[in-house]
């Protein structure tokens, strides 16, 4: 008998392994059946594992110039869009990188470096190093250096390094590329926007133990599960970061933010704090003023990606005015999301509920057992609805007596008490809310036994309100602040930066929570949210 639950526990866990490279494909199909130019192109929006995963490399990368939408890509290349000059459209001519594919069983010579810059006068002549090429084409000049191979004495070493993807990313001086593997090759050092290269630069040794590790990764986001054994569980939520392409944004006082100094804030607290799980409640990203949505997100994930952290993300109000044809920008973010390393949002989940795109519960097992949930979901358009309420009754109804936090956005209708409350923090906006969402939620909300709620939203307020309900039910409502430099705050023009964490000790059987602030980078407003003092 024991024999047995043991083979099928081995089986199941090979399927899920199996899956788990399945998905990685099948993400990387849904992203290049995304609309694009033409049936010659490779959006640069596409992973590299499969590149990685039928032992591919670059063999060449090149410039074409195109008039308008007329291109001539060369036998071979693929087109990797956008374009090069992608941050300054209207021009006559249209640039762009070509990148050339090959096996590396059957290639001469691969690329294992790449580097793009402005035009140069001075490129070498005659000196120029049997190994290094260079493609000059108007304001562009690339820099490439190769390896050969000897593909009739098995290729290349497995230890050399060779690039096995090429993307076109947009940035200023503050941007860069924290995926694993990943070198970015900024076309200037200025502050204006400009492109930025970036190749994914792995030995096939490296490629073996990192898809191994993305796909132990992906069974535990397929079960949606955190293993975890120590003694507290730690989650650090952002929220309202409001990063942008260029390097702030321009405030209505005159004043510039600085998007450099968000990152600063949010990489010591992480450093300080080493939470377990992140969770960001929407606004990460201001898409309006953003040219390439994958390179905003990767700038804004720079702190947790370089850290190896797990994430989760919701949407804000990220996609409010945002033209898009059925859930297609949203689509492509969560995508986009879901291809990088340590992130729990999937496709999985996309269309499983009627309302919003990212609703998530992660489930942290301790001991064999499940002993929290942490619960996202989506305040599309600004409001829950019914069936976001039905899904947190179905994952909840097994699991009573865990700990539970619950995250999203926009704050529901009880986060503005009327008469006498607790509070713990400053509680600045006392606007109408205009809560689209139903207020009974709460109740629902209370009986699939939530002990705190963490939204966002609300720049300028960072309380934590105590929710007191009949037969002694309560829950604490808590607001994170913003968290980036580039968030509009209307009250106060000098108000200090936030983010919220949450901890669950497990031995002492709390859950407390407090904030950080960016001014003096400290913690404070410890409290204790469960059991209720």
């Amino acid at each position: 008998m024991y024999r047995s639950k043991y083979l099928l526990k081995s089986l199941r866990k090979v399927l899920l392994v199996a899956a788990a490279v399945l998905t990685i494909v099948g993400v990387l199909a849904a992203l290049q059946q995304l609309p694009h130019d033409n049936s010659n192109t490779l959006s640069s929006s596409s992973s590299p594992l499969l590149q990685l995963l039928v032992a591919n490399a670059v063999v060449d990368v090149s410039i074409i110039k195109c008039w308008r939408s007329s291109c001539k890509v060369p036998d071979g290349y693929t087109k990797v869009v956008p374009l090069l000059d992608h941050a300054n459209p209207g021009h006559l001519f249209r640039y762009y990188l070509v990148a050339k594919h090959q096996p590396v069983a059957t290639a001469t010579r691969v690329l294992v470096e790449l580097q793009l810059g402005p035009s140069k006068k001075d490129v070498p002549g005659a000196n120029v190093p049997p190994d290094t090429e260079y493609t000059v084409l108007d304001a562009y000049t690339l820099t490439k250096r190769f390896v050969a191979t000897t593909p009739t004495e098995g290729a290349l070493l497995p230890d050399t390094e060779a690039i096995r993807d090429v993307e076109v990313l947009f940035g200023t001086s503050d941007f860069a590329d924290a995926r694993p593997f990943h070198h970015a090759s900024h076309y200037t050092a200025d502050e204006q926007v400009h492109p930025v290269v970036s190749a994914l630069k792995i030995s096939a040794t490296q490629a073996d133990h990192y898809l191994k590790q993305l796909a132990d990764f992906e069974v535990l986001k397929q079960e949606m599960t955190f293993p975890f054994e120590g003694p507290k569980f730690k989650v650090l939520q952002l929220s309202d970061l409001h990063f942008g392409q260029a390097t702030g944004k321009l405030q209505v006082d005159g004043s510039v933010s600085s998007d450099l100094r968000t990152i600063r804030f949010v990489e010591h607290s992480l450093d300080e704090e080493k939470p377990d799980l992140v969770v960001i409640t929407g606004d990460l990203v201001d898409l309006d003023r953003s040219i390439d949505y994958r390179s905003v997100l990767l700038k804004a994930l720079q702190p947790i990606l370089s850290r190896n952290l797990r994430f989760v993300f919701t949407f804000g109000d990220e996609l409010l005015g945002i033209p898009s044809t059925d859930g297609e920008t949203s689509a492509r973010i969560i995508l986009f999301l879901s291809s990088l390393p340590n992130c729990y949002n999937s496709m999985a989940e996309f269309k499983a509920l009627a309302h919003g795109t990212a609703n998530y519960n992660i489930k942290v097992v301790r001991e064999g057992a499940v002993a929290a949930h942490i619960t996202v979901l989506d305040a599309h358009q600004q409001k829950l609805e019914n069936s976001q309420m039905n899904y947190l009754y179905r994952i909840n109804n097994d699991f009573k007596d865990i700990y539970k936090l619950l995250f999203f956005h926009y704050p529901l209708p009880q986060f503005r008490p009327l008469g006498k409350f607790k509070i713990v923090g400053s509680y600045n906006e006392k606007h109408p809310l205009n809560s689209k969402t139903d207020s009974k939620f709460l109740d629902d909300i209370i009986n699939c036994g939530y002990q705190a709620v963490g939204v966002g939203h609300e720049h300028e307020n960072d309380a934590c309100i105590l929710s007191e309900h009949a037969d002694n039910r309560k829950i604490w409502l808590c607001y994170n602040s913003a968290t980036g430099d580039s968030a509009h705050t209307r009250l106060d023009s000098e108000y200090v930066r936030k983010l919220r964490l949450f901890q669950i000790d497990f031995e002492k059987k709390e859950l407390l929570s407090w904030k950080r602030n960016e001014k003096d980078k400290s913690g404070f407003d410890y409290m204790m949210i469960h059991p209720i003092p």
